[in-house]
């Protein structure tokens, strides 16, 4: 009789021990599982950040182009307005409503013609010779009013701006003398 309560002991411990090991191995095994779901999540959400990222990339793309698209448009009808405006409307608008005037119209849109580029080079001529006069001034300067650096600066930026000022002036004028750009 005694052995078969040591028996039903021994069942019972060895019964709540395998039960308590049981339970530890779903516990391990449970946290093993949120784990691996934990990193599955942890990088889902990455590549939801490095899509996220590329749609965000893709977008500002977009708004640059459509930027640089209506900025081109705008230039496009600042140049057509700049040619139409270049026209010799005067002439054409009088021999049709004023036949008697087209003569001294027809002058008109000559002076008119030409008023930019001898305006151009009238003041691309006027620059130069006053940066001549300029140069010659300060080589003629007593050279104990100004150092050789001093005077090396000075004729420098008078270069510069002369080269400057001739450019962007005579640029200008060809610049917006382009052919005529048809716009849908």
């Amino acid at each position: 009789m005694l052995a078969s309560l040591f028996s039903v002991g021994a069942a019972s411990i060895l019964g709540g021990i395998t039960g308590l090991i049981g339970g530890i191995f779903n516990r391990v095994m449970d946290f093993k599982q949120k784990k691996e779901d934990n990193k599955f999540e942890i990088l889902k959400l990455e590549k939801e950040q490095i899509l996220l990222g590329m749609e965000i990339k893709r977008d500002v793309d977009k708004a640059s182009i459509e930027r640089d698209m209506t900025i081109s448009t705008a230039e496009l009808d600042a140049l057509k307005h700049s040619i139409d405006s270049d026209k010799a409307t005067y002439t054409l608008d009088g021999s049709e409503k004023y036949p008697w005037v087209a003569k001294g119209l027809a002058l008109v849109d000559i002076v008119r013609g030409f008023t930019r580029p001898f305006l151009t080079l009238y003041l691309d001529m006027v620059l130069t010779i006053i940066a001549v006069v300029l140069v010659l001034h300060f080589i003629s300067l007593d050279v104990a009013l100004l150092t050789s650096d001093e005077v090396s600066k000075i004729l420098l930026l008078l270069l510069d701006a002369l080269i400057y000022l001739a450019t962007t002036a005579t640029g200008w004028w060809f610049g917006s003398r382009g052919k005529k750009i048809k716009l849908l």
